[in-house]
């Protein structure tokens, strides 16, 4: 449902662009911020790890997966510049991570943080984040999704050439999914109450850097 609704909705805005509209699709998968690590509580991502840090199980049947969140400073700012730029008008733009990590170097990246996940098949993990007695309470909202259609998912990995070639001699680039960025995002989680600190001493504090995105590499 989730992915036919955005292909309805692109048909929608292609069929204005057909009557005469000006119009841009941007395709967006987002994560926090890169310095301070500000979040999207009910972002799919953000709830998926929160529901794994607090059951202390990770999926490892979507392990080869690809994952590509940028971060939404990146993002906003990417949207800003292509809006001032004629040439991109009309255009379809993926605002993702173009360095893409595997699900399981995702769950790798949050161990190293401090939490210890157990790795268990799919359909193990997903009885015990949404059954009766599942140990968090965070994914029970996405219970349909993980339970209806995750099994077939298939997510691809998007191409961002076309994007990064627009956004070029603006000096807005994309920090890439790294370990460390991981990190910012789960550092922004603690500090908001969104997750438990992790108990180990691994959880480095955020740096106080002020470099925007604009110098990130």
């Amino acid at each position: 449902g989730y992915a036919q609704t955005k292909w309805v909705a692109e048909r929608m805005v292609r069929t204005a662009a057909e009557r005469g509209l000006p119009v841009t699709i941007h395709r967006i998968n987002t994560g926090g911020h890169s310095v301070t690590g500000a979040f999207n509580r009910l972002d799919h991502l953000s709830l998926i790890l929160k529901g794994c840090v607090e059951a202390g199980i990770a999926p490892h049947t979507l392990a080869l997966m690809p994952v590509q969140p940028a971060p939404i400073d990146y993002v906003a700012a990417a949207v800003v510049a292509l809006a001032d730029r004629p040439e991109a008008l009309g255009g379809t733009f993926h605002l993702v991570n173009e360095r893409a990590m595997t699900w399981r170097e995702l769950f790798d990246a949050v161990e190293e943080f401090g939490y210890p996940l157990r790795r268990l098949p799919l359909d193990d993990w997903r009885e015990q984040v949404t059954g009766r007695n599942a140990g968090t309470m965070a994914l029970l909202g996405l219970a349909p999704f993980l339970r209806d259609t995750m099994d077939h998912a298939r997510l691809p990995f998007s191409e961002s050439s076309i994007t990064k070639a627009a956004l070029e001699g603006t000096g807005v680039c994309c920090p890439p999914l790294t370990t460390e960025l991981v990190h910012t995002f789960l550092r922004g989680f603690v500090e908001a109450g969104f997750v438990p600190p992790p108990r180990t001493a691994s959880a480095r504090p955020a740096p106080s850097s002020s470099a925007s995105v604009s110098s990130a590499s």
